[in-house]
């Protein structure tokens, strides 16, 4: 048996920590138990693990609040006014005089 194949506790800075938990920078780690953040639903709050939907307006939803309709969609709104002033812009009211009667 070889001396660099027995564990011990490395002491540094005073403090004894166990190699497990040093990485390779020699940087001594925390294990935090911090809890996973679940995925909900921006309308219903219901949790959706396995299938989410993302929309344009980005917000996450469950299959039943994914369409526009049923989450009063920000974006298609934004698309509809965006389109409206495109169209006002290279269009231009042209005024024409009046035909006059013979």
């Amino acid at each position: 048996m070889n001396m660099n194949d027995i564990k011990s506790p490395i002491i540094k800075n005073n403090n004894i920590t166990k190699n497990n938990n040093i990485t390779k920078n020699n940087n001594i780690t925390k294990n935090n138990n911090t809890k996973k953040k679940t995925i909900r639903c921006g309308i219903c709050r219901q949790k959706c693990n396995l299938i989410c939907f993302e929309c344009k307006c980005g917000g996450i939803f469950c299959s039943v609040h994914r369409y526009t309709h049923s989450h009063n969609c920000t974006y298609i709104e934004q698309k509809t006014q965006d389109k409206k002033k495109e169209i006002e812009k290279n269009n231009p009211k042209v005024g024409c005089d009046k035909v006059h009667k013979i």
